[in-house]
């Protein structure tokens, strides 16, 4: 082996101690993730007070204690955690509220400028909640994000890009029937369509190169579409009951 070849594998090693940090458009990307998910617990959180509190209001606390208890329990963590969020924002609105009376009382319209624009606000901050659970889900949305840009031969993250090249492989398709009802335009008869779909779904291998160790891998992704619909019956013209 030459000394040129030498070097140049020696270049590719991995070194060790280095630290791998995401992108710019990687630290988008874990953030968006991150949020939506906190978006999601946000409203699971709703939903489920919800649905608990209902619950709690209708069973009979003598009649069935162990589940009364099971669900009065869990309402009290998750209304704990909901009167946790807006005891954070409730003084500021109440602030809010009291300022803006005082600028907008002259114009006779105080109440309705103050219930607007406190909902405006409560919408923006209900945007902003999710941040809460933020710092939770930061750590696993950079872990799926980091599987993307992983080197199975260096071990690195955030050294793996496509180069955009592609190589199919393999094509499946697949059928799946819907029905559809027609109207005629004056709604005195309707028929049914029954109409098949056609998926197609690609199979690629793309190539990924490290820029860290310079081996390149390939990795199988696939795209999918959906074909023009196709008739294939009709029934005859019905009326309408």
């Amino acid at each position: 082996m030459s000394d040129h070849e030498e070097n140049n594998q020696e270049s590719k090693m991995p070194r060790s101690g280095k630290i791998y940090e995401p992108s710019d458009d990687n630290k988008k990307e874990i953030g968006s993730k991150a949020y939506w998910a906190g978006f999601k617990l946000w409203i699971m959180l709703i939903v489920v007070g919800v649905i608990l509190w209902f619950f709690e209001m209708g069973i009979d606390p003598n009649e069935f204690p162990t589940l009364f208890s099971i669900v009065s329990s869990t309402n009290s963590y998750i209304h704990g955690a909901l009167n946790w969020i807006v005891w954070l924002v409730e003084p500021n609105f109440e602030t809010f509220g009291s300022w803006l009376y005082e600028v907008t009382k002259e114009t006779g319209f105080a109440d309705e400028i103050i219930w607007a624009l406190t909902g405006l606000i409560g919408l923006f901050l209900l945007g902003l909640v999710p941040y809460v659970f933020y710092p939770m889900y930061y750590p696993w949305a950079k872990s799926q994000i980091a599987l993307n840009h992983h080197c199975d031969s260096c071990g690195k993250d955030w050294t793996v890009y496509w180069t955009g090249e592609q190589e199919l492989y393999d094509v499946g398709k697949s059928y799946t029937n819907t029905t559809e009802t027609e109207q005629e335009f004056l709604g005195d008869r309707e028929r049914t369509v029954d109409k098949q779909q056609e998926y197609t779904d690609r199979y690629f291998n793309y190539e990924f190169l490290c820029k860290h160790c310079g081996q390149v891998e390939y990795r199988q992704g696939v795209e999918s579409s959906l074909s023009n619909e196709t008739v294939t019956a009709r029934s005859n013209w019905q009326k309408k009951s």
